[in-house]
């Protein structure tokens, strides 16, 4: 989860996945919907894949500038 900067609206956020931490996707990685997030306008992502048929995975936060 995270909780964006409303005052950046130039910046867009991309969580991404990995079992490796040198290979990232975005594919593997679906947004959750919260009822009632708190702290409000937080964002909850979730691993595709079960644990069971993993060995391992990792998710990161991408943040970059978005063109204007």
């Amino acid at each position: 989860s995270y909780l964006p900067n409303e005052a950046a609206t130039d910046l867009n956020y991309i969580v991404e996945a990995s079992t490796n931490l040198i290979d990232w996707t975005s594919a593997d990685v679906e947004q959750v919907s919260v009822i009632n997030p708190n702290p409000p306008g937080q964002q909850t992502f979730r691993y595709k894949i079960p644990v069971s048929q993993s060995e391992r995975a990792f998710l990161r936060l991408r943040v970059q500038r978005a063109d204007l």
